[in-house]
């Protein structure tokens, strides 16, 4: 049987590109242990309630007796049927389940989803600090090999020497550290058992496409509000068929007869009366919907409030990228450097020091791209499970 996650992940393996972000994550959703296991329980509990509605089986009935003077004994077989229409009302309280369950377990997809794409990201970020620590330090390494030379010549002093020396020190070590940090993050990724590149893959190069559009106001929109609404139906199905099993059930028979040396055959019929516990069952089974209302309407709540707060955020951060983006959204900075300290317009102390001030730009900028894509991240978080 094609089931509810297998359907998510084929949807989802039609939308994401061989090698893209988008596959990565769909390879840890279907590795994810959790839903599956989600999955499976709600089945069960489906199939249980499907099991109950059932038609009892016959019984067989045999008795023998023995007498001074003949032998009476007789067969039945007699069949046990509920009041017409509580088959139908389990039925439609099993569907009902089914559905709230497929429901469920996107949610619980949705959510996962979020967590896998917030540690892609993580990743992605991770790479664009190491490519950004090595491009500092080879530019860091050819000045301190022209200053090596310009030493020799005796053009540089001992003091110009050793600062270059220390920068590129200083330099190696910022790439080892972001180096072991995005080697940290993969192998946190693959602990869920998706196949995930590795550091050195061209997939973390770039963010993902995001949307950035104004969160609905309509709770239709919202799965949290399909649950509710489900959840209300499950319940309405669940007190019908309580009511309609607390009605009498019926068991009808046929019964073959031999006493003093003749055969009779006739028909059985008994009823079982209502059950008393049927109120309280029903006031449980009101209980247990109202609260499971409730705690759906305060996450559908909670839900819209988080998607308008990180819409905010992403606007205000998206701001801010703009006006970083045209300074130091690249090396062009770097590369105006090297010209001036090529032409000896600068000096290797100059040339550090400003490199120093171009590296927590280009940091605050890096930074600023992460915080934009985690916020929108959570933003589309219930409105596709891929990026």
């Amino acid at each position: 049987m094609r089931t509810i996650l297998v359907s998510i992940c084929a949807a989802l393996s039609l939308t994401a590109t061989a090698g893209s972000l988008d596959d990565i994550l769909m390879s840890a959703i279907r590795a994810d242990r959790t839903l599956n296991a989600f999955e499976y329980t709600g089945n069960a509990s489906v199939e249980a309630l499907r099991a109950d509605n059932i038609v009892a089986s016959p019984e067989v009935e045999v008795e023998h007796l023995w007498g001074s003077e003949s032998n009476r004994w007789s067969v039945g077989v007699s069949q046990q049927v509920d009041w017409p229409g509580v088959y139908r009302a389990r039925s439609r309280e099993a569907a009902s389940m089914a559905s709230l369950n497929d429901l469920l377990l996107t949610q619980l997809a949705m959510d996962k989803a979020l967590t896998y794409k917030l540690a892609i990201l993580d990743v992605v970020n991770a790479r664009a600090r190491l490519d950004f620590c090595r491009s500092v330090a080879d530019n860091l390494q050819r000045i301190a090999d022209l200053t090596a030379r310009s030493y020799d010549n005796g053009e540089a002093t001992i003091l110009d020497l050793q600062k270059s020396r220390i920068a590129v020190l200083d330099s190696r070590r910022n790439v080892a550290a972001a180096q072991a940090e995005m080697e940290s993050l993969i192998a946190a990724l693959r602990a869920s058992g998706a196949d995930i590149p590795d550091a050195d893959s061209p997939v973390w190069q770039a963010y993902p496409l995001q949307q950035c559009a104004l969160p609905s106001v309509e709770p239709s929109d919202y799965i949290q509000s399909a649950i509710a609404t489900q959840r209300a139906s499950l319940a309405a199905a669940t007190s019908r068929s309580i009511r309609m099993q607390s009605l009498p059930s019926f068991s009808i028979g046929y019964v073959h007869s031999y006493e003093d040396f003749s055969h009779f055959n006739g028909l059985t019929f008994s009823i079982s009366l209502p059950s008393f516990s049927r109120s309280q069952r029903l006031r449980v089974a009101r209980a247990e919907a109202d609260a499971e209302v409730f705690t759906y309407d305060a996450e559908l709540t909670a839900a819209m409030a988080e998607a308008m707060g990180q819409y905010n955020v992403a606007v205000a951060l998206q701001q801010s990228l703009n006006d970083y983006r045209d300074l130091t959204g690249d090396n062009t900075y770097i590369d105006l450097l090297n010209k001036a300290f090529d032409g000896g317009e600068l000096t290797v102390i100059d040339y550090i020091t400003e490199v120093n001030l171009f590296m927590q730009s280009r940091q605050a900028y890096i930074d600023l791209q992460y915080r934009y894509n985690l916020a929108l991240a959570r933003l589309n978080r219930y409105k596709s499970l891929y990026f």
